[in-house]
């Protein structure tokens, strides 16, 4: 993290951390969005803050197809939900000045309100 916000996160498949979060959502009957943070550690995933909001990284999970603001508005709006593709595991996201997205051999860019998508 920089200051309060993510400057990298990376697209794991983790069963501890899977379990733990579908766990939460079930004890507090969860019924929209939440942002979990958790640091992973030797004794496992570890949750330090819980948000009833969307997390700054809703563009990023969007661009690597986690499309939970769309899904959110469809359901509220009655519609069927969209199709889940998971994401690539190893997909990174990088967040500064400019933001970064690698997923597989693409490199995706946002500048000023448009999507750039290069090959690696």
């Amino acid at each position: 993290m920089l200051g309060c916000y993510t400057n990298y996160a990376e697209i794991v498949k983790n069963d501890l951390i899977e379990t733990l979060l579908l766990k939460l959502a079930e004890a507090i009957d969860l019924d929209g969005s939440i942002n979990v943070q958790l640091r992973l550690t030797e004794k496992g995933p570890v949750v330090f803050e819980i948000n009833p909001r969307f997390s700054s990284t809703v563009l990023y999970r969007h661009l690597l197809g986690f499309h939970d603001l769309i899904w959110s508005i469809e359901e509220n709006l009655g519609k069927s939900l969209g199709v889940y593709i998971p994401s690539i595991v190893g997909s990174k996201i990088y967040k500064g000045f400019q933001e970064f997205v690698v997923s597989g051999d693409e490199l995706m860019m946002v500048n000023n309100d448009r999507l750039d998508v290069k090959k690696l």
